[in-house]
């Protein structure tokens, strides 16, 4: 015999069911084997003409962070719905082909977000934080792969061509999300670029450095998840025999500087002001 509340409980997970779909539209991003397509399908039709009994089964499902990727193959989760859920808790399975310490760590974060949000439509919410820890996993392992082949790289390249100081102008549909916020102004740091970033709607970054840290730094941006990035503008300038990558800066200091949501004027007036006014201004689609 149904249940009360049964009708509205998996109501509630077809739609969140949807928003997942709707969330990851990539091909591949969230997934179903047959079983589990099956048992969607009987699932909606129950909805649609309730019967003597609403579950016959568990609905579950899987979803790949597709640019998320260890040794050529996403990370991601499979998630099973009890029928309580959301009045229950979902139970998670980590998907990825990284070794036992970093699978832990994922494990590690989506459990913490699990238990955070229990009582609610939380599945969502589990894929930000298993992407949050996921990108700062990448990221170490990128780091330390960095560190351990930055010297020799660097005399290979030195032997091929000379440096180049490189500079972009990135356009973003909005950068609000605090955690991307940070990473964009450690990695300029790090990368020892120059530049300012804008927050907001629209975002927009502009900046330079050595080509190479300047195309690394568009490299990681991209690993984000974004509603829309695009780089509008780039430029490269040979350094001259003997020339430091300081005197060929057009921006002072050796960091990123954020400005307010509402500093596109200071963004403007800056650029002008250190001659790279046609890189705003290709930012914004203003000149090509």
């Amino acid at each position: 015999m149904e249940r009360k509340g049964d009708a509205q409980l998996l109501q509630r997970q077809l739609d969140e069911i949807d928003a997942l779909a709707a969330t990851f539209p990539e091909p591949g991003a969230v997934r179903f084997t047959p079983a589990e397509e099956s048992l969607l399908a009987a699932s909606k039709q129950r909805i649609a003409n309730p019967g003597p009994s609403i579950y016959q089964s568990q609905l579950s499902g899987s979803v790949s962070l597709i640019d998320m990727q260890v040794d050529g193959a996403p990370i991601g989760l499979h998630f099973t719905l009890p029928h309580d859920y959301p009045d229950c808790s979902p139970r998670i399975q980590v998907q990825c082909a990284a070794g036992r310490h970093i699978h832990e760590q994922l494990t590690h974060a989506v459990q913490q977000a699990v238990d955070q949000y229990q009582g609610s439509e939380c599945l969502l919410l589990i894929l930000d934080a298993l992407q949050e820890e996921a990108t700062k996993v990448l990221d170490e392992a990128q780091q330390h792969a960095v560190e351990t082949s930055r010297g020799s790289q660097e005399k290979l390249e030195a032997k091929v061509r000379p440096s180049q100081i490189g500079r972009r102008s990135i356009w973003f549909h909005h950068i609000k999300s605090l955690t991307k916020r940070k990473h964009i102004l450690e990695w300029g740091k790090e990368l020892r670029l120059a530049g300012y970033s804008k927050p907001g709607y629209p975002g927009v970054i502009i900046c330079e450095g050595l080509e190479e840290d300047a195309s690394e730094f568009v490299h990681r941006l991209r690993q984000l998840r974004w509603k829309a990035m695009a780089v509008r503008g780039e430029e490269q300038e040979a350094l001259q025999q003997g020339q430091s990558l300081d005197s060929a800066r057009k921006f002072s200091g050796h960091q990123i500087v954020e400005l307010d949501e509402g500093g596109m004027s200071e963004l403007a007036s800056a650029c002008k002001a250190a001659g790279l006014e046609r890189l705003f201004l290709t930012a914004m689609k203003i000149i090509k």
